[in-house]
This record gives structure tokens, sequence and C-alpha cells, in this order.
């Protein structure tokens, strides 16, 4: 998000030309908005990201569909 509203810069070549490309799309856009959600706030698209990642490393994820995402938050507590 940071990025994208031009407070961080894109350092890594692979993202400056996708970040790029984001912004080439953004300003064809008539109304644009981004804002940051709290992981906490947002189990189902934190659960895609993990997903797509996973995916991206051939890795297996722990729940294999948005559904399976529990929609009740849960506390846990560590030391």
């Amino acid at each position: 998000m940071r990025q994208i509203k031009g407070i961080y810069k894109v350092k890594n070549a692979t993202l400056q030309e996708l970040h790029g490309r984001a912004n080439q799309l953004i300003a064809q856009l008539d109304w644009f908005s981004i804002d940051h959600a709290l992981r906490e706030h947002n189990r189902e698209a934190d659960e895609l990201a993990n997903q797509a990642m996973d995916k991206g490393t051939s890795r297996v994820t722990r729940a294999s569909s948005p559904a399976a995402v529990s929609a009740t938050p849960q506390e846990f507590e560590g030391s």
C-alpha cells in the first residue's frame, strides 16, 4: 500500500515492473482508493494471500478454500 501511495520506494526490479503496471492501470480509473486492513480484520483476504504465496512456492496450505476459513475470530495467547 505504501509503495502505491508513493511513501516507500520500490527497489526490487521485478516489483518495479509490477508497480509501474499497477500505476498505469490506476491512472486509467476514474476513482481509486487503497487502505490498510489488519490481518485480524480481514481473515479471508489474509488466507487467500497465503494460499497464493504458498502456490507460488509449491507449499500446501492449511485451508483448501475461503469457506474453510473460520468466520469467528479466535484469540490465542503465546509466550
